[in-house]
């Protein structure tokens, strides 16, 4: 037992699995980030919009800070909800696809990443619930990883398979069967 345990050490360890998000999850989070968007972040975006209004009027200096510095809170709290979206369900999957997606969700984390995707790519429910299950796990590695991932699929399964590779660190192998039927 001990050389198996070396060998897989010096491997990176058996591929342990990852979990992806059941069909209804991965509705439910788009539905949320669509309603967070739509009613939250665009009420609060126009109370930004009220507010540049209203500071363009104002002469008393005093006041003009005043209305200065709760427009800085209000652009944070516009930030902080798209966040908040970003996490729920990536923008950029419903428009774009899978692949501007995970890029996009790399670039934010700091982390450098490596897709292998089938030419024909993924759409529908399988690339929300593939994105989902691989966003949800890039954003849990520290920013300067290495990440590579490979995505195969068939007309029941997509198999995928990560890579994760971190200076001073051995690899971490994952991996995932989502099943699109």
């Amino acid at each position: 037992m001990g050389l198996v345990r070396g060998i897989l050490a010096r491997a990176g360890g058996l591929p342990a699995r990852l979990r992806s998000p059941g069909p209804g999850s991965a509705a439910l989070r788009r539905d949320l980030e669509r309603t967070l968007h739509n009613g939250p972040a665009l009420r609060v975006s126009a109370l930004a919009l009220e507010l540049s209004l209203i500071s363009g009027t104002v002469t008393d200096p005093r006041v003009r800070e005043l209305v200065d510095a709760a427009q800085g809170r209000v652009r944070l709290i516009v930030d902080d909800l798209r966040d908040v979206g970003q996490v729920l369900y990536p923008p950029v999957l419903a428009g774009a696809g899978l692949v501007p997606a995970l890029r996009e969700t790399a670039d934010r984390c700091g982390l450098a990443l490596d897709l292998d995707v089938p030419p024909s790519g993924l759409t529908g429910p399988s690339a929300s619930r593939v994105c989902l299950l691989l966003v949800d796990h890039l954003r849990s590695l520290r920013p300067g990883t290495s990440v590579v991932v490979r995505i195969r699929g068939g007309l029941r399964l997509v198999g995928v398979h990560l890579r994760e590779d971190r200076p001073g660190h051995a690899s971490r192998h994952r991996w995932a069967v989502v099943r699109c039927a």
